[in-house]
């Protein structure tokens, strides 16, 4: 199961996925059909609970008809947000000690 910060970060990556598949009038059956994957996992990954791995990018770039630069700044916001996390409860660890 996820963790409470990543399913923060899967969430954006689902939020992308699934206003672009509904964009390109997709279901989700269709986009896992052409992705090579099922369609629990691309609901999952739409719920926030898991995220496509990397060796489908190009695909679904191809496939959503978005751009290389949509899918980047969503994986840089994404990664932002764990770095923010990771700060912040440092901060509180380290203003405990």
């Amino acid at each position: 199961m996820a963790t409470p910060r990543s399913k923060h970060v899967y969430r954006q990556f689902g939020e992308f996925l699934r206003s672009n598949r509904d964009r390109a009038n997709l279901s989700q059956v269709e986009l896992a059909n052409r992705l090579g994957y099922t369609s629990q996992f691309i609901s999952n990954c739409e719920r926030g609970k898991a995220v496509l791995p990397g060796k489908s990018w190009k695909t679904l770039i191809q496939i959503l008809k978005v751009t290389e630069g949509d899918l980047l700044e969503i994986l840089h916001r994404e990664q932002e947000a764990v770095w923010v996390a990771q700060i912040r409860s440092g901060s509180k660890k380290s203003k405990r000690a």
